[in-house]
């Protein structure tokens, strides 16, 4: 049998590091088109197919989350391996406001510690 590989497009930033937005938005996209043969390609049955999959996904981590004391992540960059931490932290500083503006928030009244 054969693999089935994807790729995806997503070019580093000045830090090298790889939006894992636009990663996800393309790993999102891919998937949803995977899910669309299952219902027959009802709009509403695919994003409930896709809701159920990515909430079960989610509730998974979440508990292996609990369990290790905090959520998994994960950053792709390129560069020096030494400076990956604070090359990550000079990205994730300069996509605040991108990533507030998905969320919809303000910032007022939530803070991550």
């Amino acid at each position: 049998m054969g693999k089935l590989q994807f790729t995806f497009d997503v070019d580093p930033d000045a830090n090298g590091v790889y939006d894992g937005r636009e990663l996800a938005k393309q790993f999102i996209g891919a998937a949803f088109k995977l899910l669309v043969p299952y219902v027959d390609g009802c709009p509403a049955c695919a994003d409930n197919l896709m809701t159920a999959i990515a909430n079960d996904v989610m509730e998974q981590l979440h508990e292996e989350g609990r369990q290790q004391g905090g959520l998994e992540s994960g950053t792709y960059s390129t560069g020096d391996p030494a400076s990956k931490a604070l090359r990550v932290r000079e990205h994730l500083d300069a996509s605040k406001e991108e990533t507030a503006a998905i969320l919809g928030i303000t910032g007022e009244g939530h803070t991550h510690h």
